[in-house]
């Protein structure tokens, strides 16, 4: 018979790090038969989008492991975008794409880059932080704000967040080895722009 103590130690030394996102371009797949570091079920958030999928996550405490040595305190609500086996080729193209997106000019305060990637079951994983909503909640009012009513001024100075964070994707950055890169998002919608 196993203790609660030594049940989460059985479980934990199965439990696969997540690790913040690196410069690295190769990834290694996790060994199978360890299982992701998440607490209860994923709650699944909106539909299948070509065969990918995103669902809310409870992220065990310790799991996310900073590059300067820290971990997460406490049990954390993230967003974790599914990548099924036959859509490996997406999940490395995107990986790369958030590499360079990191490795590039400073982004602006309200360019959210994700956590980490991890390569697990035949299945890739992005780990991000979780989004209150996405920029079409706002504007057709689907977004309850907590206060009844929002200043105008709060307003704009979140439109020219999504402004500036929008220019920024969109003018030549500067990747690893001084090379220019363009940023090009190929469906650039309000469902797309994610609000925190």
């Amino acid at each position: 018979m196993m203790t609660k103590g030594r049940l989460r130690g059985f479980f934990g030394s199965r439990s696969i790090p997540i690790h913040e996102l690196g410069t690295s371009k190769e990834i290694e797949p996790e060994k199978d038969g360890k299982v992701l570091p998440f607490e209860g079920r994923p709650e699944k958030l909106g539909d299948k989008n070509g065969g990918t999928y995103v669902n809310k996550v409870v992220v065990s405490r310790k799991a996310l492991k900073y590059k300067n040595g820290t971990t997460n305190r406490g049990n954390e609500q993230m967003a974790i975008k599914v990548f099924p086996p036959e859509y490996h080729p997406s999940f490395h193209k995107e990986r790369l794409n958030l590499i360079l997106l990191k490795g590039s000019s400073v982004p602006p305060e309200s360019i959210q880059l994700c956590f980490g990637t991890v390569l697990a079951n035949s299945r890739g994983y992005i780990i991000s932080e979780l989004a209150t909503c996405d920029l079409r909640h706002i504007l057709v009012g689907e977004y309850i704000f907590t206060s009844p009513r929002v200043p105008p001024m709060l307003l704009l100075n979140e439109a020219h967040s999504i402004a500036n964070g929008l220019e920024w994707l969109h003018r030549d950055l500067v990747g690893d080895g001084g090379q220019l890169m363009t940023g090009i998002h190929m469906d650039l919608k309000p469902t797309n722009i994610l609000v925190f």
